[in-house]
């Protein structure tokens, strides 16, 4: 014989299911049905000499088994389409070869299988025509209520084979090939003389016919292939080899444009901000390999002022679309700067048209403190870093010094050394009897040789009334003393303390006092008068500070309590 044919046997168990779906209400051209579990349990056995056995391994190769129950009179095709109105369908679970059908009682069917290389889903098989590897069907049977097991064989054969004839060759698709058109595409599909033909687009509607001339005008992404039966069992050829076709799709030729956000020339940009870069469409490396977060390093460009500027390190993302990059500084941004972000022609679209190289600036928000009247680090110098530059100046004949410092609070840089001995510094300031005012200091005294009114600071450069100064007392005291009304605070010797003392006038004047960031108490007190600045030397002169002065602050306004802590906290 010149045929070859694979059969398998396939031996199905009614398995008894306690539910049964059969009642008497039933409209009366209904029938009642039975829910039963099919075990497929293979077995490699051929009917026929002239025909081999499949093996495992091949069978292992096919991952959907979609199983039908038709009426007796079905014909085995190998087109599973045909039968879309069966008594039931069902997948085979490949795990445990089982299959779930509700099955018509006392019905004589068939049941049929049909075995497919790929995964599919139930919708997936009858959404479009997929091809199958293996078919075949059960002999004829019924089941009763009584009927608790049943046995059946299922021979199989492989498509494009058939029982006694020879398939149908593939038909031919001409007239087009797998490309891109900008234009309507026409092509035939030809079989054999008197062959019924199926053909589809893209999984779609099927037609039927003894040749197909198509035409393809509408734009879209088309897949076309094609088979044929001609034999009189009714077996289907292997499908035509698939073609794909993408129909009036203009070549692109637009480079992607390019977004910076904040915009070039956008102003007061928040220094915590972080910095997007925008893609009109998914960009990729020029050398077409996948943009991933670890080129973007070497792309984009991020520095203060221009491009000539000092680099800002920074991180930075592409996400999942490849249209937007974040950049993320590592640190906040300075205030008051010009930053300049750049991205090169590195980059393009999936037509290998390349981005234009593009930059832009912007200028980070303000945060000068217009009410920081005055602000002593000394950080090795008398420097004042508001912006009023008041720096101090240092009386002739003193020797300040400065001293590396790390003290419990984690302060570190330099600060002041003031060694009781004619070491003092001054300068001009004017503040208001009516105006609002903050000091903050820190200091760590000596525990030896410290004198009553050694003080800290003092106002006032002549005689009269409002003159102040913040000096020891005596007995672990600092004072805030003024006109006589004064107020003192623990003092401890060798150690770093924070001191802030406001005054704000309202009807009356009230004196808040803090130490390490804790509010102490509040006194209402008499004016206060501001005509210079002492630092290290009190008022009347000949007392001088005995210790370090770190961090000097004056402002024209009263600090809350939380800035009080902030401030404090800062040097944490």
């Amino acid at each position: 014989m010149g045929f070859r044919r694979k059969l398998y046997w396939l031996i199905l168990v009614l398995m008894p299911l306690f539910l049964l779906a059969g009642c008497g209400d039933l409209e009366p051209e209904m029938q009642d049905t039975r829910t039963v579990i099919l075990n497929m349990d293979f077995h490699g056995k051929s009917s026929s000499r002239s025909s081999s056995s499949v093996s495992a391994s091949e069978l292992s190769q096919y991952n959907t088994h979609l199983i039908l129950a038709l009426p007796s009179r079905e014909n085995l095709t190998s087109s599973y389409s045909d039968y879309y109105s069966s008594f039931a369908q069902g997948l085979m679970n490949t795990t445990d070869k089982k299959v779930s059908l509700e099955i018509p009682l006392n019905t004589q069917m068939k049941i049929f299988a049909f075995l497919f290389q790929e995964n599919y889903s139930m919708s997936e098989l009858f959404s479009g025509v997929r091809e199958v590897g293996y078919y075949g069907k059960s002999q004829s049977f019924s089941i009763g209520t009584q009927t608790n097991n049943l046995s059946l064989g299922v021979t199989l054969q492989s498509t494009g084979t058939t029982t006694g004839d020879s398939a149908p060759a593939a038909p031919v698709i001409s007239g087009i090939i797998s490309g891109t058109y900008t234009t309507s595409q026409s092509f035939t599909v030809n079989g054999e003389s008197g062959a019924t033909i199926q053909y589809s687009l893209d999984g779609g509607s099927i037609w039927n016919a003894y040749s197909a001339a198509i035409t393809l005008t509408s734009d879209g992404s088309y897949t076309i292939t094609a088979r044929q039966r001609s034999d009189a069992a009714g077996n289907w050829s292997a499908n035509a080899t698939y073609i794909t076709v993408v129909i009036n799709q203009s070549t692109d030729s637009t480079a992607p444009t390019v977004t910076f956000s904040p915009a070039n020339g956008a102003n007061g940009v928040a220094i915590s901000d972080n910095i997007t870069i925008t893609f009109s469409e998914s960009v990729r490396n020029i050398d077409d390999s996948v943009l991933t977060d670890s080129d973007l390093g070497n792309l984009i460009t991020l520095k203060l002022n221009s491009a000539s500027g000092s680099n800002i390190n920074f991180n930075a993302t592409i996400n999942t679309e490849k249209t937007v990059i974040t950049i993320d500084p590592v640190n906040d941004l300075p205030d008051s700067q010009t930053v300049y972000v750049a991205i090169g022609a590195t980059l393009e679209d999936s037509a290998d048209n390349p981005i234009t190289a593009a930059n832009a600036s912007f200028t980070t928000e303000s945060l000068t403190d217009t009410t920081l009247l005055a602000h002593y680090a000394f950080e090795g110098n008398l420097n004042d870093n508001s912006s009023y530059n008041r720096h101090l100046t240092e009386v002739q004949g003193s020797q300040i010094t400065y001293t590396d410092i790390n003290s419990q609070y984690n302060k570190s840089g330099q600060a002041a050394m003031f060694n009781g001995t004619n070491t003092h510094a001054y300068d001009n300031i004017s503040i208001a009897d009516t105006d609002n005012w903050t000091i903050s200091f820190w200091t760590k005294p000596e525990s030896s040789n410290m004198s009553q009114w050694d003080s800290v600071m003092s106002t006032g450069d002549t005689t009269g009334g409002g003159r102040f100064q913040i000096d020891y007392s005596g007995s672990d005291k600092l004072r805030f003393n003024v006109s006589g009304t004064s107020i003192a605070i623990d003092l401890d010797a060798d150690e770093w303390q924070h001191f802030v003392f406001t005054k704000e006038y309202i009807t009356s004047q009230t004196l808040t006092y803090y130490k390490d960031g804790e509010y102490l108490d509040n006194k209402t007190q008499v004016s206060t008068r501001w005509d210079k600045l002492k630092i290290g030397l009190n008022r009347l002169g000949g007392s001088y500070w005995k210790g370090y002065i770190d961090d000097f602050r004056i402002y024209n306004r009263t600090l809350t309590a939380d800035e009080v802590e902030e401030l404090f906290e800062s040097y944490e």
